[in-house]
């Protein structure tokens, strides 16, 4: 009974990593076929070339693979004068995954690939499943996004109106699917890594390098987060993530002991009301006007904040605050411990309504970007 269970699980495996290029070329040459458009040969520098349909769809398919690869470049990133980064909105959907990965890891830059490198070297024993199929298949679907526009540029060429918002909604939608593949891809093989903490896996330190080994072999390096040193970190332009309070969050410079982050709420905006489960923080408002609500224990308080005004989150505080200024409501925030990642805040009964806009899509702790 066993061995029909081995065979399917394996066959899942390798489905899972069967690449995207390939649907694309079935349906490039079925295309081409039932268009009939491919001549049986062509005339080059006065010789005859035999041409075929599965030549034409190689090339073709090659092309489209590397045009959607510039255009994940211009939807799933922005630049910013740090360089390009990933759009917030898609960040939010994995950051506390890359944070839990990169403590357990202890690095930060090129964690996405010693993390690729060693789900694929435990392909044997690891129990997770659709790592590679969710990436594969966004990248099949933006492969079609420009023919799609190219069948509305047809289609308007021919008077054919109705074809042509139709191929235009469809590259449209493929356009906002795919970087949710994309995300979960990324998502699911950071959940992939504190399972794989085993006896198979090995780091190996080197000055300070970090190299990291699956029964023996070297499936990927990365340098280590520095410990100990004097750093410097600049105020981001753009938001690095959503805090589960809904403020919009830009990482500062962290410590073994403690972090430090600006959060920032829109005007007229009204936080969701959180607790934390094992951090205290010390917020010192720098900008904007507004009312922060806290409650621990028989204590509960609401206090106005401004420019110049400091307070406390002792752990177990349950707080809430709202923007009632011209300008948005800033603070910086001091984290102690570091923030730990996925589950440290969670949702509880407030003052006053959040606004909408500040309910997160998912809980994205500060420091898990």
């Amino acid at each position: 009974m066993d061995a029909p269970i081995i065979v399917v699980k394996q066959w899942l495996k390798n489905f899972d990593k069967s690449p995207g290029w390939f649907p694309l070329l079935v349906a490039i040459t079925a295309a081409l076929e039932l268009a009939q458009v491919v001549p049986r040969d062509v005339t080059v520098a006065g010789r005859t070339v035999p041409m075929s349909t599965e030549i034409v769809a190689g090339v073709l398919t090659l092309l489209l693979y590397q045009i959607g690869d510039a255009i994940d470049e211009l939807v799933f990133k922005t630049s910013t004068p740090e360089g390009p980064k990933t759009r917030s909105r898609y960040l939010a959907r994995y950051c506390i995954s890359q944070g839990d990965a990169q403590k357990l890891l202890g690095i930060e830059d090129g964690v996405y690939d010693v993390s690729l490198g060693l789900a694929n070297a435990s392909e044997k024993i690891r129990t997770t499943l659709w790592i590679h199929f969710f990436n594969e298949w966004a990248k099949f679907l933006r492969a079609l996004i420009v023919p799609l526009i190219g069948v509305a540029g047809w289609c308007v060429g021919k008077g054919r109106f109705g074809w042509a918002v139709v191929a235009l909604a469809g590259a449209g939608g493929l356009t906002w699917i795919y970087p949710l593949l994309k995300t979960t891809h990324i998502r699911r093989l950071y959940k992939t890594i504190p399972t794989l903490m085993g006896a198979e896996y090995k780091r190996r330190n080197l000055a300070d390098l970090r190299m990291f080994f699956w029964k023996g072999t070297l499936v990927g390096s990365a340098v280590a987060v520095p410990a100990g040193q004097l750093t410097v970190k600049a105020l981001s332009v753009s938001r690095d993530a959503v805090a589960p309070d809904g403020s919009d969050v830009r990482l500062l410079s962290a410590i073994a002991g403690g972090s430090m982050a600006h959060f920032e709420l829109a005007s007229g905006r009204t936080s969701v009301a959180v607790q934390h489960r094992t951090v205290e923080e010390i917020w010192y408002f720098i900008q904007g006007t507004g009312e922060m609500w806290r409650q621990t224990g028989d204590q509960e308080r609401i206090d106005r904040v401004k420019k110049g005004v400091s307070l406390t989150l002792p752990l177990g505080t349950r707080f809430q605050f709202r923007s009632d200024g011209v300008e948005p409501l800033a603070a910086i925030g001091v984290t102690i411990p570091p923030w730990p990642g996925d589950g440290e805040a969670f949702p509880v009964s407030g003052r006053w309504t959040p606004s909408p806009s500040t309910i997160p899509g998912g809980d994205c702790g500060v420091e898990s970007v």
